[in-house]
This record gives structure tokens, C-alpha cells and sequence, in this order.
């Protein structure tokens, strides 16, 4: 028998992986691969370059950077467009998150409460949601000048990430990422 290949990840930036892992949480964590693209302009040929060389399955996470729908799917479909070229029946997939993945910590804002250790203001919430990494960047400067970005997003622990999971935008990628690692059923023969 031989193992599952694992979901390859291919995301923007390490703070986007470490995000990622701790919203998977640790069933959905050891069934992928995380690379990062160093900017939303890598992330299609990394992902170009898995399916190439490893053959998939590959999901592409990137942020939309708007609000607008439409912008929003047509960048998503200029991303499957150009990992189509060469998926040769490969499995693979794109998803967006709008506008930020940062969005995740204003979808449940209780949970970004406890990691910074203060309360945040509904009309920051507000703003979260439109603004999502520049708002948490603000709130840390806030909470002190020994909080930094990469080190707050490293330090989310498995409780949070599981709450965190729960928003919206989070868990249609958990829901993504568990249809790509679900062998499918075969049908029954007549």
C-alpha cells in the first residue's frame, strides 16, 4: 500500500504558512507541504513548478487584495489558468482570501483579544475586515514595541488556531484543504 501524497501549499510569505498551520491544526497539518511563494507574484510558478515536478496535489493560497468580487475571481481564474497549462490531470486549486488571510484574526475577534491581551474595539473589528494586515500590524504597535509580526503569528497556539478556524474565510480553506486530502470514494460497480 502506499502512503497519501501530501497536499502541496503554496502560499505567499512564511507568516502565511504559519497561520495556515495553525488554523489546519495538527489532523490536517501532517497531510501537507507548505512552500512560500516570497510574494504574491511566486506563487503561481511555484505552484506551476509542483505540478510539474512533483504532480500534485497542489493549492495555490493567495490573498485578493480587494474587496471586489469581481476583481477577486478574476485573478483567481488568471491563477488556474496558468497552473492548467501545465497540470497534465493533476489535482489542483486556488483559493483567495478577501482581502488579506489576515481577515481570519477580525472574523473571530475574540480569539485576537486574548492574543493581545486587550479588548479591541468594535469599529477596529470594522476595520479589520477591510484592512486586515495593516489593522493587527496597528493594534501590535499598540500592545508594545517588543511585538512584531512574525513573532505574534508564530506564537498562536493550537486553542486559538482552532477557534480561529472557525470564521468564515477560515474554514472554507479548512473545508478546501480536507476535500483535496480525502481520497475519493470509488463508485459502486453494478
Amino acid at each position: 500500500m502506499t502512503t497519501p501524497q501530501k497536499l502541496l501549499i503554496v502560499v505567499e510569505g512564511q507568516t502565511d504558512a504559519n497561520i495556515l498551520r495553525t488554523i489546519l491544526g495538527d489532523e490536517l497539518k501532517s497531510k501537507t507541504r507548505f512552500f512560500s511563494g516570497q510574494g504574491k507574484m511566486g506563487v503561481s510558478t511555484i505552484g506551476r513548478n509542483l505540478l510539474v515536478h512533483e504532480g500534485g496535489p497542489v493549492l495555490v493560497i493567495m490573498d485578493s487584495d480587494t474587496l471586489s468580487t469581481e476583481q477577486s475571481q478574476e485573478e483567481e481564474a488568471l491563477a488556474i489558468y496558468a497552473l492548467a497549462s501545465v497540470a497534465s490531470g493533476a489535482i489542483f486549486g486556488v483559493f483567495m482570501f478577501k482581502p488579506e488571510i489576515e481577515v481570519v484574526f477580525f472574523q473571530a475577534p475574540r480569539v485576537l483579544e486574548r492574543l493581545l491581551g486587550k479588548p479591541i474595539p468594535p469599529e477596529t473589528v470594522r476595520e479589520g475586515l477591510l484592512i486586515p494586515k495593516q489593522t493587527v500590524e496597528k493594534l501590535l504597535r499598540e500592545v508594545g514595541p517588543r511585538r512584531d509580526y512574525l513573532s505574534f503569528v508564530s506564537n498562536i497556539n493550537p486553542e486559538a488556531g482552532a477557534e480561529l478556524a472557525k470564521g468564515q474565510q477560515a474554514a472554507a480553506l479548512i473545508e478546501r484543504v480536507r476535500s483535496m486530502v480525502t481520497p475519493p470514494v470509488p463508485a459502486a460497480s453494478p
